[in-house]
């Protein structure tokens, strides 16, 4: 523990200072949840699924409330926050797209992405991460990060990402699609991995993309052979 000494007269203009900081922000902070969320913490928006304006933009709203309490100690901004992250759950399980196979039957499952990279699912995660700094004892956030958690210790049965048998893992960003994937050669031009269809009832389309904006140019399908920057990136589709 660092303990601080400072005369009374830098501790209250330090204080001060903060106040008025702090004020603004939360004063802000409620202004926006009253105007651009509902009563159930429904963010007012279309819902969009991908990195572009999709889940992880919306909760990015409320991006530093859990950080603004911890300065704050203000409860108000923090009950925002939770209304706003329990709503955005609800809000993206519910929601359908027809754009892309991996979203059809709801953009989120088990409250994570059932797709997405891992800078997306960062930036749509840091509100609920955050909040471990102000409120780390609540009861919901605690049986939130277990959950997270134990996606990668397989005691979820419809979230495994790995066999304790052989060298294969589930494609641990899709699991709904029910497809395993063992890796057998990794290179720099080139990834050889054997794919199986785990579902014992339902066939798989497999759709193949390389980069993540088509920057990059598959030579060969089976073994992944590809011409890396070969093309201007781009957001037009197909790739």
């Amino acid at each position: 523990m660092v303990r601080l000494s400072l005369p009374s007269s830098v501790a209250g203009r330090n204080s001060r200072l903060g106040e008025a900081l702090l004020l603004p922000l939360l004063r802000t902070g409620r202004e926006f949840f009253a105007k651009y969320f509902d009563e159930r913490g429904w963010l007012l928006c279309v819902e969009r699924w991908g990195g572009d304006d999709g889940p992880d933009d919306a909760i990015e709203n409320c991006l530093d409330w859990p950080v603004l309490h911890a300065l704050s100690g203000d409860h108000d901004i923090l009950a925002l926050d939770k209304r706003a992250w329990e709503g955005h759950l609800r809000q993206y399980t519910l929601a359908r797209t027809t754009a892309v196979p991996f979203a059809r039957d709801g953009m989120y499952y088990k409250e994570f992405p059932v797709m997405m990279d891992w800078l997306h699912n960062a930036e749509g995660l840091v509100v609920i991460n955050l909040q471990g700094l102000s409120d780390p004892l609540d009861a919901a956030f605690a049986q939130c990060a277990r959950r997270f958690a134990g996606f990668d210790l397989n005691e979820d049965l419809g979230a495994t990402v790995w066999s304790p048998t052989e060298i294969s893992f589930r494609l641990a960003l899709d699991w709904m699609s029910n497809l395993a994937d063992r890796p057998d050669e990794l290179a720099a031009d080139r990834v050889s991995v054997t794919l199986v269809n785990v579902d014992q009832l339902e066939s798989r389309r497999v759709i193949v993309q390389v980069g993540g904006y088509a920057e990059h140019r598959f030579v060969a399908v089976l073994t992944f052979t590809m011409k890396r920057y070969s093309q201007s990136p781009t957001l037009a589709w197909p790739w």
